[in-house]
């Protein structure tokens, strides 16, 4: 084993390093790998990673890009369990740096070293770090075993997998979970798989930590213009709709005005897409947020301003969540987590609560429900209708039941730290 691992890492690094040497040939003609360079750039001879004090032994958190979401409620508990804490976060996309950047409760954040044996052995050297917690992916083979060489304990928690296994990637994963401590997985599911690849590793179903965090941001209060008072009728959300979602439910809305107060929430909010949703909703008056004091109720709502969707969701009775006519529908918790039953159409199966919750049999209808094509659109009406307010309170419920995972993370992490 110590050979063929000998041999893994000599692939690796010759491997790594034509892909690195591609990548900055290329940078020119792809924005994010540009900003990936300009932001692992050195100042004056030294590496973003090393512009901090030395030694300060924190708690090593890695979010490749959003899985700062899984992270955020852990290091929320690790700071409320022990303030005096150092959290140090790396990521490796930029696209999540200004969110990273403007959390509190992190103290270091930098990009992750590119993943050569100097970089990260000189990192780990300037930080000393207590151990590495790694939010759901991000597995990196220089990562892993300049951690092992230093003793640094890895974690993996809120881990599941999107895809099945194959000979590759078993082969892969194999290789690459021997340098993990411990794996914190979802779903009994996940932990079957890992041990299928690795039958010695330490794994505990410890479930998901985006579960805090879809409740913890919608118990945070955010002014709507929006007078509760007067919606007499149910709330229907269409959120995060894309043209192709558009297509399928405007017709709905055009017809079913009287029926609910409908509240349409664009992905993109240029003022294009804006004219295009008005034009597909012919005489029917429609109110733009950013230009109303405080909506009635009347006509269509159509949201053109950022931070308020998980807001509306506490207002609504049922939502659609958009990009599932389209290639990926996006996240569906918070509607559920407020007790909304849920659409979705036929691109939904990257999603692990759309999946579980069109399964869910506690509600008089499955909180998920699928709609395959625009000819079953009208099933929204005549699936809204059945859904009460004892399901919205059994589905929130069960919400509240999935929760409390950070806590006992944060627990766990803090013995190993402590040893």
């Amino acid at each position: 084993m110590i050979i063929l691992d000998m041999l893994y890492f000599v692939f690796y690094r010759v491997f790594y390093r034509i892909v690195l040497f591609l990548m900055f040939a290329l940078k020119a003609f792809f924005p994010k790998v540009a900003k990936g360079f300009e932001l692992r750039k050195k100042t004056n001879g030294i590496p973003p990673w090393n512009q901090f004090p030395k030694n300060t032994q924190p708690l090593w958190i890695h979010c490749p890009s959003g899985e700062f979401e899984y992270a955020l409620p852990v290091i929320r508990e690790l700071k409320a369990q022990d303030p005096l804490v150092k959290i140090l976060v790396t990521y490796y996309t930029p696209s999540y740096v200004a969110r990273i950047s403007k959390e509190p409760l992190v103290d270091f954040y930098c990009p992750l070293p590119w993943d050569t044996a100097q970089n990260v052995a000189e990192f780990i050297e300037h930080h000393k770090p207590q151990q590495l917690l790694i939010a759901r992916t991000g597995l990196w083979p220089q990562m892993l075993e300049q951690c092992h060489q230093h003793q640094v304990p890895v974690s993996l928690f809120s881990m599941t997998f999107n895809k099945q296994l194959t000979i590759w990637n078993r082969f892969f994963f194999r290789w690459l979970y021997r340098y993990v401590n411990a794996f914190y997985v979802v779903s009994q599911e996940d932990y079957d798989t890992v041990k299928k690849i690795n039958s010695l590793a330490h794994v505990q179903v410890t479930g998901d930590s985006r579960y805090d965090q879809c409740l913890y941001r919608l118990n945070s209060n955010t002014f709507l213009k929006i007078n509760k008072d007067n919606l007499q009728k149910k709330v229907f959300v269409c959120a995060s709709t894309w043209p192709e979602d558009e297509a399928v439910l405007l017709p709905l809305v055009a017809k079913n005005t009287d029926a609910l107060h409908w509240i349409i929430v664009p992905h993109e909010i240029d003022k294009k897409h804006i004219q295009n949703i008005q034009q597909q909703l012919p005489g029917l008056p429609t109110f733009l947020y950013s230009q109303i004091k405080n909506w009635d109720g009347d006509g269509v709502l159509i949201v053109d301003e950022l931070g308020v969707l998980a807001s509306l969701y506490k207002l609504a009775d049922g939502s659609f969540v958009g990009g599932s006519f389209k290639s990926r529908v996006h996240s569906v918790m918070e509607s559920l987590a407020c007790g909304n039953v849920t659409f979705v159409g036929p691109h939904h199966t990257n999603n692990r609560e759309a999946l579980e919750f069109s399964k869910f049999k506690k509600t008089t209808i499955e909180p998920v429900q699928i709609i395959k094509n625009s000819t079953e659109v009208d099933l929204i009406m005549s699936r809204l209708n059945k859904w009460t307010s004892s399901d919205k309170e059994v589905l929130k419920k069960a919400f509240i039941d999935k929760s409390g995972v950070s806590k006992h993370l944060a627990q766990v992490f803090l013995k190993i730290k402590k040893h």
